[in-house]
């Protein structure tokens, strides 16, 4: 999540979202323009797509390109003259606070993909430097047998991206052989390293490459007592019980930890809503299978399981998952996965730019029941709602059928 100062985040609280827009952009021949600001957007235009996950299904090893999206006021001509093609595109995006001066943060580096120009306006759709990875993997050197470190550094190094994620969870694991190039990406790869790793890929707001995971000890450590509701029973059956002991002696009683002020910094609460879809019960998974490479051309590939039958993450068509390695990468991501709980969730929210793909936060519905969710994807829209989703199957689904591809 991107930190911002708490005179920022009372403004977002008392609903002030006049945010400022600036873009830095420089042409792919070196040319830099003026800055960018909200007079020459066209108004609400502007929009963020930022994903690590796909949208209604839970991955592991995702690495999706995000996106940027914003429309140019050139009715008097003011960029008619420019080649926007791969320009490289900063934003920062700020706000007024009440002693009048202006905080404002870096939101993401891209490059521009697919220009449009219309007359009156010049419409820039833009791209991270994810998209960086869409070559060939045959223009690697690498000798294998190869680390998953060194995979992925070598990567980085072929496609011109800073490596942010230097240490990660099983980066010693070694693949011996190297994979076939045929028709095969970087991004392919890096997947392949994530999910081996129990991570998501995704470039950060200056544009580096991270290996992250969902922070599920934020919720942990915000566990409290249920005070339950007003039942029909005498006494109260629902809720948490705490022993408040005695007056004397006053040593006695259990005591419960409500935390610290500094332990919301790891969080968002989102609650004015314009619309949602949440589902009556968490998701909990329950087991691992990981599918591991034939023997040879003649043999079938062996699927191996960690865990229970339930709610299943299989991982299939991963190469770096060599034959006789299966049930280790299996047992490995298991290890890490069953267990993990959070809520489907799919609403509209009062739009608020700090919020990332991969963030924990609590959702409060209008009956206020708070719900702990994963934000898997965020979509930002100036001027208008920001869509967000806390994606999975249902268990139905899940049980049918559930693949993780690379």
């Amino acid at each position: 999540m991107i930190n911002v100062s708490n005179a920022f985040k009372t403004k977002l609280n008392n609903d002030e979202r006049e945010f400022i827009y600036n873009i830095d952009i420089v042409l792919d021949n070196g040319t830099k323009l003026p800055t960018i600001n909200n007079d020459k957007l066209w108004e609400n235009t502007l929009k963020i797509e930022d994903a690590v996950s796909g949208s209604g299904r839970f991955d592991v090893g995702a690495a999706i390109i995000g996106k940027l999206t914003f429309t140019l006021n050139n009715i008097y001509d003011d960029f008619s003259q420019y080649d926007f093609d791969n320009a490289k595109v900063t934003l920062f995006i700020g706000l007024e606070l009440d002693d009048r001066t202006v905080e404002r943060f870096q939101k993401g580096v891209y490059y521009v993909d697919d220009p449009q120009y219309n007359g009156a306006t010049i419409t820039l759709e833009c791209l991270d430097n994810m998209s960086k990875f869409d070559r060939p993997y045959s223009e690697s050197t690498l000798v294998y047998p190869a680390t998953l470190s060194q995979v992925l550094r070598d990567a980085c190094t072929k496609c011109g991206v800073t490596l942010q994620t230097y240490t990660f969870d099983n980066s010693d694991y070694t693949v011996v052989s190297r994979p076939s190039d045929n028709a095969l990406t970087f991004r392919e790869v890096i997947q392949w390293v994530a999910q081996i790793s129990v991570k998501y890929c995704r470039c950060d707001v200056y544009g580096r490459l991270v290996l992250g995971w969902y922070d599920q000890i934020v919720f942990e450590k915000q566990a409290n007592l249920s005070g339950g509701i007003f039942d029909s029973d005498t006494p109260y059956s629902t809720g948490d019980g705490a022993n408040g002991g005695t007056f004397k002696p006053w040593n006695v009683g259990d005591g419960y930890d409500g935390g610290q002020f500094t332990d919301q910094k790891g969080f968002h609460h989102i609650y004015s809503i314009s619309s949602m879809s949440v589902s009556t019960d968490d998701v909990v998974i329950t087991g691992v299978k990981v599918e591991e490479q034939a023997k040879d051309n003649d043999s079938e590939q062996i699927t191996h399981l960690s865990g229970m039958d339930g709610y299943i993450v299989s991982i299939t068509g991963n190469k770096f998952v060599e034959y006789g390695k299966g049930q280790t990468v299996s047992n490995y991501i298991g290890s890490r996965l069953i267990g993990f709980r959070f809520r489907k969730a799919s609403f509209s929210h009062i739009s608020n730019p700090t919020i990332e793909a991969g963030d924990a936060s609590y959702f409060t519905d209008r009956k206020q029941n708070t719900y702990s969710i994963l934000i898997s994807s965020t979509t930002y829209t100036a001027g208008s709602y920001q869509s967000s989703e806390s994606s999975a199957e249902t268990p139905g689904k899940n049980s049918a059928t559930r693949y993780s591809d690379s």
